[in-house]
């Protein structure tokens, strides 16, 4: 899980410990009194309403699409200014997502096959408080099954907290 193994950022920092993260992300959990299955469903449904989007819309007007998918976005770096209302996804007037697709797939480090969603990063925004997160599809995936959101020196890390506030589960 480390950098250069399973991906170039890895899945944990050069010298964190895998159970000291998901120590610490499941007292996060505890203090914030959520779930790691509430997070990803929540997640879940908002990716998949925001995919079903940009699908429809490739089918029906492919140069919207293409105006929507275009953008100038690296999801690794921090974000400067959040993007217009004109790209991306709106879903449910709550959320905009933002997709940054990749040719190939990213491996789950328990060596899962057929991940969904590994192919592509995306950025989260609530519209009604602005707050925002970029992170991986897989982490999806990785919430859900093994119950980590990456390590804390991992430049994919999701910071727990952070999400449930994005998605409207804790303020």
């Amino acid at each position: 899980m480390r950098p250069g193994a399973f991906s170039e950022g890895g899945f944990l920092g050069s010298s964190e410990s895998l159970e000291v993260a998901l120590h610490k992300d499941e007292l996060t959990l505890q203090e914030i009194n959520t779930s790691y299955d509430t997070i990803a469903l929540e997640l879940e449904k908002v990716l998949d309403r925001a995919l079903k989007k940009k699908y429809e819309l490739r089918e029906l007007d492919f140069e919207e699409f293409k105006k929507r998918e275009y953008h100038s976005i690296d999801l690794r770096q921090p974000i400067i200014n959040l993007p217009g209302p004109n790209i991306g996804y709106l879903v449910e007037n709550n959320y905009q997502v933002l997709f940054v697709q990749y040719r190939g797939y990213q491996e789950c480090p328990w060596n899962c096959e057929n991940v969904e969603w590994s192919s592509f990063d995306f950025l989260l925004v609530n519209v009604q408080t602005e707050r925002y997160i970029s992170a991986p599809g897989l982490i999806v995936h990785l919430i859900r099954e093994h119950r980590f959101f990456e390590g804390l020196g991992s430049p994919y890390r999701v910071e727990p907290y952070k999400l449930a506030q994005v998605l409207g589960l804790v303020s």
